[in-house]
């Protein structure tokens, strides 16, 4: 026995509205693609690359900004200057360091020369 659109617990298989991102709301996701689900009153806009909102409607700016080629120049010959001043101040202050002077007397002198001697 087959079962007619007026029987009870007869479910139709066939889409009697039409879809909404064709007919009434072409133009409805601003930066995006229209998408219809079932159950909901309102299509479904997923959004393009960079877009956001529930149109599609917010242009997302990015936190990352792009340096300049001049820019990044500039950092590299500052780190390496930083670099040869540190390398240079920590040999001066191994040479001073070394050269430990001493003040002695002319008596002091010719005493450590003889015991240098002998």
């Amino acid at each position: 026995v087959a079962l007619s659109p007026f029987d009870a617990g007869y479910t139709s298989t066939w889409i009697t509205t039409e879809d909404p991102c064709i007919s009434t709301h072409e133009h409805y996701c601003v930066h995006g693609n229209c998408k219809s689900i079932d159950g909901l009153l309102e299509p479904v806009c997923t959004c393009w690359k960079d877009y956001d909102g529930e149109r599609c409607e917010i242009h997302s700016l990015g936190s990352k900004t792009e340096e300049s080629g001049s820019t990044k120049l500039a950092q590299t010959v500052l780190v390496i200057v930083a670099v040869v001043l540190s390398v240079i101040s920590c040999l001066a202050i191994l040479q001073t360091s070394s050269h430990v002077s001493f003040n002695l007397t002319e008596k002091e002198v010719r005493l450590l020369r003889r015991n240098y001697r002998r």
